[in-house]
């Protein structure tokens, strides 16, 4: 871009430097210079015309790149929070859920050996099939009263404002239904 201002200010003193030889030279010479002047001109401005026009698509593609990479940079964060959310779940299932349902999600943690209704099983094939991750959440947040289950099942409010945390925990309790 800049090499096409310098290139229109140089035509510019060259057009002015005609035109003052013309009139150095009489009326008559002045016209014929001017026009010998434009007519150079035009070819050089045609010329000089992809270039501008190429400067806006080059620009284009240099921020279709960087958008690119914003995108890619903006990406890494979103991947990083997931992780860490999924970690926040991990350590609250160990911390909470271990106790009654079991680090395998079978219902044989310490405290569900005492407890009448047992912890829910979450390796069952077929409960995994019925229960919606809505229900999951739900029971999560709100414990067993909640969806018309056991009181035993405690509620976690402090999660309704973490909803990354609850889904990776239902994500969790999904991953046992295999097993």
């Amino acid at each position: 871009m800049k090499q096409l201002i310098v290139l229109a200010a140089a035509l510019s003193l060259g057009l002015t430097a005609c035109s003052k030889g013309g009139e150095a030279t009489g009326e008559g010479a002045k016209a014929p210079a001017s026009k010998a002047a434009a007519t150079q001109a035009a070819p050089e401005s045609k010329a000089a015309a992809p270039a501008t026009e190429a400067a806006p698509a080059s620009e284009a593609a240099a921020d279709e790149a960087g958008g690119d990479e914003a995108k890619a940079e903006g990406d890494a964060p979103k991947a990083e929070a997931a992780a860490a959310d999924m970690e926040a779940a991990k350590t609250l299932f160990t911390q909470r859920c271990v106790t009654c349902h079991g680090a395998e999600g079978k219902g044989d943690g310490p405290a569900g050996a005492a407890l009448n209704p047992k912890p829910r099983t979450f390796s069952d094939a077929e409960w995994q099939g019925k229960v919606t991750d809505e229900h999951l959440s739900k029971v999560i947040i709100g414990g067993g009263p909640s969806v018309g289950l056991s009181p035993l099942m405690p509620p976690n409010p402090d999660l309704q404002a973490k909803p990354e945390v609850v889904a990776g925990l239902v994500k969790m309790i999904r991953g046992f239904g295999g097993k």
